[in-house]
């Protein structure tokens, strides 16, 4: 059950019959969904970038 759906709150607007002039209120948690999503991936990426910048400071260290 989607206890958002028509709730009259930023969640509640109603989809138009037909074509949908971009109100961006009906998609729901789906946004909030991917930008969650997206913070989480470049979160990842910032680690992985890390890890790689820590490694090429110990290898240029013991090449000296």
């Amino acid at each position: 059950y989607n206890w958002l759906a028509n709730s009259g709150l930023i969640f509640g607007d109603k989809v138009p019959y037909g074509v949908n002039p971009g109100y961006l209120n009906t998609a729901g948690t789906l946004p909030i969904m991917n930008f969650a999503v997206g913070i989480e991936v470049l979160g990842g990426l910032g680690v992985i970038i890390m890890y790689y910048l820590h490694y090429l400071k110990e290898v240029s260290r013991d090449a000296v």
